[in-house]
């Protein structure tokens, strides 16, 4: 929102994906659908017995 300079969430929602910085334990920085790239952990899902990443 800073660097967008806006809380109208049609302006600033598209930032995020440009974020790319060097965090505590790794660096920071998203794929374009909005995931992080490279994250340390995965949160999982079974479905129908089946893991599956959320």
């Amino acid at each position: 929102m800073k660097r967008a300079n806006s809380w109208d969430p049609k302006v600033y929602t598209p930032f995020p994906a440009k974020t790319s910085f060097k965090g505590v334990t790794a660096n920071i920085s998203f794929e374009p659908n909005g995931e992080m790239k490279n994250a340390a952990t995965t949160l999982y899902t079974y479905k129908d017995g089946t893991k599956k990443p959320m």
